[in-house]
């Protein structure tokens, strides 16, 4: 079904290094959304309405926080084509890296709409719990929630597939979100059998409560996801790997770090790094080798590349061995640590040796001085720099 619908809706569907090909992916993905989530918030609220007005507007609250779970998946979904209609105007003056980041805006006042829904839910569902409410529910209300299963199972797999192909965190959270929501309406339907077979009418204020619950756990976490991006979190986890295995593919690549990536939306990513090169290459080499790498990593993870060539002198044995001295000192205070930049450089007579250490998040308060002690034995003075991570941390 899903190449079915590639096949029909989005031209040159096979071509998916196109960005406008990835786009259009990521439209189909949110009309489907849009569709089925509509359709499942009109039935539910539907049925909803029409079983108040029968027994004197006393509401379903576990129907309703359903519905309402529904809307707000149809309202993500109308953000997510939005960001990729907004990732396709270009960057103006005053937006130079693109409008993309508004996705994000749109997506913490889905959430504070999301905590605030379901803090209303919870309390009227505690109201009817201690009121005794009982809710009586009938043919409309089991087609609403017996339909949940076939179309939110529908939309997981499309997503599923879709992020397969585009290797899409976004789209895999999408169906993540789907067959969750899937097994929570199984859930309620399960809980409704039985409210209507064995006369527990009662207990759907607490599936209301249930719900509420639900909810704000996911507004919380739309929350979260958006603001940490806003905030500058990593992109995806294993393209720092996949950036440097690329590079290291080229003939005149010595070893490649600092390697940074940051994005401004889905389709606005940038990525510096520096790359070792022969110290002996003359410039006009050293600038076409960089140059292939840059065109061969902007066309496989589409996204902007500036390369900084780090000369390296392979002739010089005393510097390689001091590299093998201070791989083995800084392995032996932490596994974690690695350096990169190794100089030995002239100041006021007498040899420095300068680096930069790249070091672990969670690191104890005196490493650095640690790591200045350990150094000092090989007799020079020492010009070191301290830098972080800038990659997603692997899970």
């Amino acid at each position: 079904m899903v190449t079915w619908l590639r096949r029909v809706f989005i031209k040159d569907y096979q071509n998916l290094h196109d960005p406008k090909v990835r786009a259009a992916h990521g439209t189909l993905s949110a009309w489907v959304g849009i569709i089925l989530n509509f359709i499942l918030f009109s039935l539910k609220i539907a049925s909803g309405l029409y079983m108040a007005a029968k027994s004197h507007w006393v509401f379903s609250m576990a129907l309703l926080g359903d519905g309402l779970n529904n809307l707000f998946d149809f309202s993500s979904s109308i953000i997510t084509l939005v960001g990729f209609s907004l990732s396709k105007k270009p960057a103006d003056e005053k937006h130079p890296f693109g409008h993309e980041r508004a996705e994000y805006i749109a997506g913490m006042f889905i959430g504070g709409a999301i905590l605030i829904s379901s803090a209303i839910l919870l309390f009227r569902s505690i109201e009817g719990a201690i009121a005794h409410e009982t809710v009586e529910y009938d043919i409309l209300a089991f087609v609403a929630l017996g339909l949940t299963l076939p179309l939110k199972a529908i939309q997981s797999g499309v997503n599923f597939s879709l992020a397969k192909l585009l290797h899409s965190d976004t789209l895999r959270s999408v169906a993540m979100d789907s067959f969750i929501d899937m097994t929570v309406s199984t859930l309620i339907f399960i809980a409704a059998i039985i409210c209507k077979s064995l006369g527990y009418p009662g207990i759907d204020a607490y599936l209301g409560i249930a719900l509420a619950l639900f909810l704000g756990y996911n507004g919380i976490n739309a929350l979260r996801l958006s603001s940490d991006t806003l905030l500058g979190s990593p992109m995806r986890e294993g393209l720092e790997d996949e950036v440097r295995d690329i590079a290291l593919s080229h003939s005149g690549i010595l070893g490649v770090h600092d390697i940074l990536c940051h994005s401004y939306g889905e389709n606005a990513n940038y990525v510096s790094l520096h790359a070792e090169l022969d110290g002996s290459l003359s410039l006009d080499e050293a600038h076409r080798i960089v140059d292939e790498v840059e065109t061969d990593l902007r066309n496989h993870i589409h996204a902007e590349i500036v390369i900084h060539a780090d000369p390296v002198d392979l002739g010089d044995e005393k510097l390689t061995k001091l590299k093998e001295q201070v791989g083995a000192i800084l392995k032996n205070l932490d596994p974690e640590l690695s350096f990169h930049d190794l100089r030995i450089i002239k100041e006021d007579g007498g040899d420095v040796l300068r680096l930069e250490i790249l070091l672990p998040f969670h690191h104890d308060s005196d490493l650095e001085d640690k790591i200045h002690e350990a150094l000092k034995p090989l007799g020079m003075g020492l010009n070191i720099s301290f830098d972080h991570p800038f990659s997603a941390a692997k899970q």
